[in-house]
């Protein structure tokens, strides 16, 4: 089956020849006001002052110092999810592995690269299948911990689900039993009424 090759995948495949590694073409844009046009409140409200950058950071430093203290006492699946982003550095060894994943990965497109010019074809899918093929383990892990925070959201969801459920219900029950005993005592009260009595002589 013949491939319809847009202008936009044409001029990709044409930059691949002569780069390394970059992105796609870039399709959609948006466009903003320039720095000179800025006011000092709008630069604050878009971009993170250096106090900001530093609060990160420390933030950044205590989370890894508590992720593998934790390590250190065998407590390393204890509330897991909130090492999202820094998995990698959890341990040294732990980062050289990730490290060297990501290498792997630019290595293999590069190698691609290489061979597809010394051959002078041009097949866009092979830089695809070679990322592909030395990024199935992370791909794979991602996919894990994708489905697993999916899961803790939900349960998280379900139990304030239930809890909301269960205070309505509660609200419910003592609106009913209110309006139950003004029932009551409108009932009581006209028991007490006596009827009145026939005044003709």
């Amino acid at each position: 089956m013949a491939k319809i090759l847009t202008l936009g995948s044409f001029l990709f495949a044409a930059q691949i020849m002569t780069k390394s590694v970059h992105f796609a073409p870039v399709v959609e844009f948006y466009f903003v006001s320039s720095l000179s046009q800025m006011t000092d409140e709008d630069i604050g409200v878009i971009w993170y002052s250096p106090e900001e950058e530093d609060e990160i950071q420390n933030g950044l430093i205590r989370d890894i110092k508590l992720m593998r203290s934790c390590n250190s006492v065998g407590r390393s699946n204890v509330d897991d999810s909130f090492c999202r982003g820094i998995e990698h550095m959890r341990s040294t060894a732990t980062f050289e592995l990730h490290r060297t994943n990501r290498t792997s990965v630019v290595e293999a497109v590069l190698k691609e690269q290489k061979r597809q010019k010394v051959s002078g074809s041009l097949d866009v899918e092979k830089f695809l299948e070679a990322s592909a093929f030395h990024s199935c383990q992370s791909r794979d892990s991602a996919l894990s911990k994708g489905a697993s925070d999916a899961a803790f959201v939900d349960r998280i969801v379900r139990r304030q689900t239930i809890k909301q459920s269960k205070e309505l219900f509660e609200k419910t029950q003592r609106v009913l039993y209110r309006a139950l005993q003004g029932v009551e005592q409108d009932s009581d009260l006209s028991s007490e009424r006596k009827p009145v009595g026939d005044c003709r002589a």
